[in-house]
């Protein structure tokens, strides 16, 4: 079993995709939602944002044409 801590950091690294948020620790059971997210986060038709970052979507049901710098993000 893991503690709280571990899946805490874990699931703030991945909402916030920045390096601070491993280290991030989890101060109360109450507003775990509040505490894990803290970069706004927009949903655009080809991408998230999230905070400063743009993330790639891939679809479950096809394989992806391209990916990497320049290329067009696939949803």
């Amino acid at each position: 079993m893991l503690r709280k801590q571990q899946p805490f950091r874990f699931f703030s690294y991945l909402f916030n995709l920045q390096d601070w948020a491993e280290q991030d620790q989890l101060r109360s059971d109450k507003g775990v939602d509040r505490q894990t997210v803290k970069n706004p986060v927009a949903w655009h038709d080809d991408h998230l944002e999230v905070g400063r970052r743009y993330v790639q979507m891939f679809s479950l049901q096809a394989a992806p044409e391209a990916s990497g710098p320049g290329s067009s993000p696939i949803c």
